[in-house]
């Protein structure tokens, strides 16, 4: 095993460094301490299904933290055999609701109760109340469920600070 020669000095004064200054052209973020935060996740499948985890145990800290977390996680579907090597789903789970398997393997996990609702989102379901922020994270894989979370941002006027915020986390391949 060789070691590697060290980089002449003469190498690293001939370099130039910029200064990145896209923190002093930022635009500041207005936040509010919210008391409420509902977690929803719409989609259960191969994006979904790995982001689960992450945000019950998003949702766990912020409890600790003392807030107030409710947890949704929203998808029509049912594991299929051709689901279990590309999404976290096990040959025991093939026939279960999606979002009922996620709901109930990570609530038991984290101690956090998940809602699972087993039909396709619909926009009413946001309900904008005092001091809540809701976080809508989106692993759909079709233009009209894509559609019909974005329909959820409307709520987003005439405040300081938005209350709604939407993570689109799929693939761009629906637009090709």
């Amino acid at each position: 095993m060789s070691i590697p020669s060290p980089i002449p000095i003469s190498t690293l004064t001939n370099c130039t460094m910029e200064l990145n200054l896209d923190l002093a052209n930022a635009s500041p973020v207005v936040t509010v301490n919210y008391s409420k935060i509902e977690l929803w996740l719409v989609g259960c499948g191969g994006t979904g299904s790995w982001l689960a985890p992450s945000l019950v145990r998003l949702g766990r800290v912020l409890s600790q933290q003392g807030k107030q977390v409710k947890l949704y996680f929203v998808d029509p579907d049912r594991v299929e055999s051709a689901n279990v090597l590309r999404q976290c789903f096990c040959d025991a789970e093939i026939g279960l609701n999606k979002a009922k398997t996620l709901a109930l393997r990570y609530s038991l996990a984290w101690k956090m109760e998940v809602t699972a609702i087993t039909q396709p989102f619909q926009p009413k379901w946001i309900v904008p109340s005092y001091n809540t922020l809701i976080v809508v994270t989106a692993c759909v894989d079709n233009a009209k469920a894509r559609e019909s979370i974005t329909q959820v941002l409307q709520h987003n006027t005439h405040r300081p600070a938005p209350h709604i915020w939407h993570l689109d986390c799929n693939s761009l391949s629906l637009f090709y």
